[in-house]
């Protein structure tokens, strides 16, 4: 069974933007943040290296959110199926406003008017997953027409938007994963190394974000600033046990890959 193609089968209601169905935004409500979530991504790829049946409707699931409401994937989160606090997936179908659906090969996906997205075998109406969207990671990009997509999104090495070294302090992160043993959870050389590649600089001027001179920044901080300036999605990469979100203002956020709820640090760079 393959999964089929996102041009197939996909029907919404004519007229109207997927996007819009869904109220997609920062301030738009979002039920699935009520809940304990897990990244949906991580999820398929180890039922499909474990060969559990019916990875190839997850992956098809997968599929589907990310190019019909043009999202990246790993903003795509699920209910931890393990969690003993979160309500059954059936009953939050029942008591759900369902406004539109998402129609595949396999699957059939039933959204909600307040963001919950219900993955359902198509022979049945049982809820398979309860998915949603980290609204944080999934802002769209709009292009001006005629504009070179950078030109649009003011990134490239000519750019001067740079949030990082506007709007922070840092200091050099290689510096700092030396004296404090790697951190996070001894990958932080790894990170580093990504980082840099990610911000086209060296090691050495790869900066995280502090306050009181050497301390990063706390969880409720990193928010604050998440949300404190308008940016869009460029580009995540998975290292160890974390993925490393690069904004269009040119910082990086990363997080417990999977979870992605809480973010450990801010980096960036002056260039």
């Amino acid at each position: 069974m393959r999964a089929r193609s996102v041009n197939e089968n996909i029907s919404f209601k004519r007229g109207m933007d997927p996007k819009g169905i869904m109220d997609i935004g920062r301030n738009a409500d979002n039920d699935i943040t009520k809940y304990e979530t897990i990244n949906f991504k991580k999820e398929v790829e180890k039922a499909k290296e474990l060969d559990y049946a019916g990875w190839q409707m997850d992956l098809e699931a997968l599929n589907l959110i990310s190019k019909t409401l043009k999202v990246p994937e790993k903003s795509i989160l699920c209910l931890d199926p393990y969690s003993t606090s979160n309500p059954d997936s059936q009953y939050l179908f029942q008591e759900a406003k369902i406004v539109d659906s998402i129609s595949g090969k396999d699957i059939v996906l039933q959204i909600s008017d307040r963001g919950l997205i219900f993955m359902m075998e198509k022979r049945d109406f049982l809820a398979l997953w309860v998915l949603g969207i980290d609204y944080r990671l999934a802002e769209s990009i709009n292009f001006e027409r005629g504009m070179d997509p950078k030109g649009s999104m003011k990134i490239g090495k000519a750019s001067k938007v740079n949030y990082f070294r506007d709007n922070l302090t840092g200091i050099p992160y290689k510096e700092y994963i030396e004296e404090e043993g790697a951190w996070p959870w001894d990958q932080g050389r790894e990170i580093l190394k990504e980082a840099a590649k990610m911000l086209e600089v060296n090691e050495e001027d790869v900066l995280i974000a502090v306050e009181y001179g050497v301390e990063p920044l706390t969880t409720t901080r990193i928010e604050e600033y998440i949300d404190d300036h308008e940016w869009n999605y460029d580009e995540d990469r998975d290292v160890g046990d974390f993925t490393l979100i690069k904004t269009t203002t040119g910082e990086i956020y990363v997080f417990e890959l999977n979870t992605q709820e809480d973010p450990y640090m801010i980096l960036g760079s002056r260039f």
